[in-house]
C-alpha cells in the first residue's frame, strides 16, 4: 500500500470525507477507487478466492479516512469496492502501480518502495544481518520505518549522503549506488535521482532480470567510503566523487572476469564484499582511488573538488581512461 496516511488536509482525502459525511455516503461505494491487490495468479476455491504472492497497491488513504469517521460509517453497509488483478508480467505490474496512485501524494522513493524487487532486497538485507555478513545495515524502502540518528527534512528527499547514517540505505542511495557500480553511471548519480531514472529506466529494480547481491554489495561499498570519510581515511573533499569510487571499484573488480560487466555482477559482488570486510584492503583500494582522481582532476582545464565535476560525463570517461592506463 502506500507508505503512508497524508492527513485529511489532502485533497484525495478530505474527498473521501466529505463522500462519508454527507448526503451521498450510499453512493460511496461507486464513488471510491477502492484497493487494488496485484497478485501472481488466484484461484477460486468454493466461495473464496485464494491469491498468490499478493500486494495491496493502493488503498492507505481510504482504509485510513474511513477508519478515522469509523463512528459514521459502523451499520450503515458502507463497502469499499476492491479490484484483484492477477498477473505475472513485472512490466505490466509496475504501471498498475504508478496508475493506481498517480492522484494522490506520492512521491517517486514512494512508488518504488512498492516494487515487488525492492520487497525482496528488504529481505536481504535482514538475512545478511542476520548471517553477521558485514556491517549492519538497514534497506529504509519506506521512509522511517528505520529509525534516522538525524533529522531529515521533509523536502529532502535525496539524502544518500548524510554523516552518521551510513548503515541506513534509502532507495535513492540504493539506487545511486548500484547504478555507479554496476552501470557505470556516477556522474548520473551525483546529478540526481530523477536525472538517474530517466537514464536507467527499467534496468534497476527489476525483479525478472536483476540479482540481490550486487545491491547489497554497491551499498556495503558506500557504507565503507562514508566510515573512511567520518574516520579521517580520507578527505571530506571526495565526497563529490563518492559513486565514482564506486565506479572505480566495480572496474577493478570487472578486471578479474572475462566478459562484460552484466553477466559478471554476481560473481563481482562476492568479490567485492570479500573485500569490503576487510578494512585495510578497502582503505588501501579507496585511497588508490583517491590519487587516480586526484590525477585526473589535475589534469582536465576547469576541474575541481566539486560537484559540477563530478557531474560531467567528461569527467567519468577521463577516469576510465586514467584506470586502463595505470594511473597514478
Amino acid at each position: 500500500m502506500c507508505a503512508a496516511f497524508w492527513g485529511p488536509g489532502n485533497r484525495i482525502n478530505a474527498a473521501i470525507a466529505g463522500t462519508l459525511q454527507g448526503p451521498d455516503l450510499s453512493l460511496f461505494t461507486v464513488m471510491n477507487n477502492g484497493i487494488t491487490i496485484v497478485c501472481r495468479d488466484c484461484q477460486p476455491i468454493g466461495p473464496k478466492l485464494v491469491l498468490y504472492d499478493y500486494q495491496v497497491v493502493n488503498g492507505c488513504q481510504t482504509s485510513s479516512v474511513i477508519f478515522a469517521h469509523r463512528d459514521r460509517v459502523m451499520g450503515r453497509n458502507v463497502l469499499v469496492p476492491a479490484r484483484i488483478v492477477a498477473c505475472d508480467d513485472p512490466v505490466v505490474i509496475k504501471k498498475i502501480i504508478y496508475a493506481n496512485n498517480s492522484q494522490s501524494k506520492v512521491t517517486e522513493e514512494h512508488m518504488l518502495s512498492l516494487l515487488p524487487f525492492n520487497r525482496l532486497l528488504e529481505c536481504y538485507y535482514g538475512a545478511m544481518r542476520l548471517a553477521g555478513d558485514g556491517p549492519a545495515l538497514y534497506y529504509d524502502i519506506r521512509r522511517g520505518s528505520v529509525k534516522w540518528d538525524r533529522h531529515i527534512e521533509d523536502g529532502d528527499e535525496e539524502h544518500d549522503w548524510i554523516p552518521g547514517t551510513d548503515n541506513i540505505v534509502t532507495i535513492y542511495g540504493q539506487l545511486k549506488a548500484y547504478a555507479a557500480m554496476f552501470l557505470g553511471l556516477p556522474h548520473h548519480a551525483i546529478a540526481g535521482a530523477d536525472r538517474l531514472r530517466a537514464r536507467v529506466s527499467d534496468a534497476i529494480f527489476n525483479d525478472v532480470e536483476d540479482d540481490l547481491e550486487p545491491y547489497y554489495s554497491a551499498a556495503y561499498a558506500m557504507h565503507r567510503f562514508s566510515e573512511l570519510v567520518r574516520e579521517g581515511g580520507l578527505d571530506t573533499k571526495y565526497v563529490p566523487f563518492r559513486f565514482h569510487f564506486l565506479h572505480l571499484f566495480g572496474l577493478l573488480l570487472l578486471s578479474q572476469f572475462s566478459g562484460p560487466m552484466r553477466q559478471n555482477r554476481v560473481k563481482i559482488s562476492f568479490a567485492a564484499n570479500e573485500v569490503l570486510s576487510d578494512k585495510a584492503a578497502i582503505k588501501v583500494c579507496f585511497q588508490r582511488f583517491a590519487r587516480t582522481i586526484d590525477s585526473v582532476i589535475g589534469t582536465l582545464e576547469g576541474a575541481g573538488y566539486i560537484k559540477n565535476t563530478a557531474r560531467d560525463a567528461a569527467f567519468t570517461r577521463a577516469l576510465e581512461a586514467a584506470w586502463e592506463r595505470g594511473e597514478p
